[in-house]
């Protein structure tokens, strides 16, 4: 048998014998942070400066327009989803949003 199968079978009985592991531990990961609603969006406005410049007087319209309609009530519902799951993140989906 050669080296790299002998590697292989002696890694292979090591991950099913019964001594602790660290890779069989529940690893308990803080919960992700929900981003500033206001560096988010001031990132927001870089990447559109960049990208199509053209457009970033409509849009810091529309980032204000959000700033003073509905952006702070739903980054506060975002805070509140942070509180209540692991993963506030997941479970969106492009067809959930729209």
């Amino acid at each position: 048998m050669g080296a790299s199968r002998r590697l292989l079978v002696t890694l292979g009985s090591l991950s099913r014998d019964n001594s602790p592991c660290p890779a069989r531990k529940e690893v308990t990961l803080p919960t992700l942070p929900v981003p500033d609603l206001e560096s988010t969006l001031q990132k927001y406005l870089a990447q559109v400066e960049a990208v199509a410049p053209n457009h970033l007087p409509k849009t810091r319209s529309l980032v204000k327009a959000f700033l003073s309609g509905p952006g702070p009530k739903l980054q506060q519902r975002l805070v509140e989803r942070r509180q209540k799951m692991t993963n506030w993140v997941s479970g969106y989906s492009i067809s959930s949003i729209s």
